[in-house]
């Protein structure tokens, strides 16, 4: 839904429940170690501009 906003309070508590902390207790929070985690389950990534029908150009981050 365009404009819609999720409350601060859901997204904690689903963190909480699946035993996820806040973003400073977490032990890895460079942004190069985030590719170098997911290194092993991405085999193939694009980056390609796709044009819709109604002419707007859209961008799209393929992985597979």
């Amino acid at each position: 839904m365009l404009g819609s906003t999720v409350a601060a309070s859901p997204v904690w508590n689903i963190l909480e429940e699946h035993g996820i902390g806040t973003a400073s207790e977490r032990t890895c929070t460079t942004g190069a170690a985030f590719p170098r985690r997911q290194a092993q389950a991405i085999r193939a990534v694009d980056f390609f501009a796709a044009k819709t029908f109604a002419g707007a150009t859209s961008y799209v981050l393929a992985t597979v």
